[in-house]
């Protein structure tokens, strides 16, 4: 699973974008999602990997990996607290979501391997709500879907 938010200068929204694949680098499950309001960066990366676990659990799918392109989430995470209050309900989301998955390994994973969910991310800033796509690739992110494989 790969995640990342989108916050574009002078709006009141932000777009979440999450891609979770099988061994093969298929996609199983794609998601782009816009919320209203203007959080932090950190606020918002740490709502994507929420949302990508939400995801994950609906589905009843196994998930070996989860990466985000922003080091402060993954450090958090790992704590298992948030640095600032605001987050501190996410973060908690976060860990209970994974003590239902087994043995998830959360990473950092640069901007280049994170390609896909960052495209996502910024697509859902353009649709009224969510959009999920399930063993299909999405038009908005064909293009750049194999280049980040050698990441996944």
């Amino acid at each position: 699973m790969n995640v990342d938010a989108a916050i574009p200068w002078s709006s009141d929204c932000f777009g979440v974008g999450v891609i979770i694949r099988d061994y093969l680098g298929g996609v199983i499950v794609a998601m782009a999602k816009r919320f209203p309001g203007a959080p932090t960066a950190f606020l918002a990366e740490c709502t994507a990997f929420r949302e990508g676990l939400k995801l994950t659990l609906y589905f009843d799918l196994v998930l070996e990996k989860a990466k985000t392109d922003v080091q402060n989430v993954v450090s958090a995470i790992k704590k298992k607290k948030s640095p600032l209050a605001i987050e501190s309900p996410i973060i908690n989301d976060i860990s209970v979501f994974l003590s239902q998955l087994e043995d998830v390994c959360c990473s950092f994973v640069p901007r280049s391997g994170n390609l896909v969910a960052h495209t996502l991310a910024n697509y859902a800033l353009n649709i009224p709500s969510c959009a999920l796509w399930t063993n299909e690739i999405p038009t908005c992110i064909s293009n750049v879907v194999l280049s980040d494989l050698s990441y996944k």
